[in-house]
């Protein structure tokens, strides 16, 4: 009851009695992962989707794809929904400080001692979305590359 409580609380509305009641309940939700913006459906939904993957070099000539991971659409989403905001962020940051740290867990992370990393680039890719019952959606995806950590040149700190 006190759960339903916080969500209708967290939802209601831009209203002064919101205002009052969401820093109450704003540790609730947050701590359950209830948190919920429904801005993200009006008055200005996203035009664009977008994702983030890195190719990672290797010493021995191989490279390898990385991607967010993504499960079952029901039950991981709970436990892989915190790499969508790491995604973004990466995405659209222009905080080079945070795409270096991201690349440089992601070479220690797949360093597994035989193949070491030595070049990791993080690549964007978006598409625009057409509007519901605006034609076909191939509107193509393009890519740019975003940060590119290359681990012969330097050691990461």
């Amino acid at each position: 009851m006190v759960l339903l409580g916080a969500l209708v609380a967290w939802n209601m509305p831009d209203s002064a009695i919101r205002d009052r009641v969401r820093p109450v309940v704003e540790r609730l939700v947050n701590v359950t992962g209830l948190v919920q913006a429904w801005n993200v459906y009006a008055p200005d939904p996203a035009r664009v989707t977008t994702e983030v993957t890195a190719r990672i070099d290797y010493a021995d000539g191989t490279s390898a794809q990385w991607q967010p991971p993504r499960g079952d659409p029901f039950f991981d989403q709970y436990r892989t929904y915190r790499w969508v905001p790491a995604t973004i962020r990466l995405s659209y940051d222009t905080n080079q400080a945070f795409r270096r740290s991201f690349a440089e867990w992601l070479a220690q992370s797949q360093d597994h001692g035989e193949r070491q990393p030595v070049r990791v680039e993080l690549v964007r890719r978006w598409r625009e979305l057409v509007p519901p019952g605006g034609g076909s959606t191939d509107g193509g995806w393009q890519q740019e590359v975003l940060f590119t950590l290359d681990l012969t040149e330097e050691t990461p700190t």
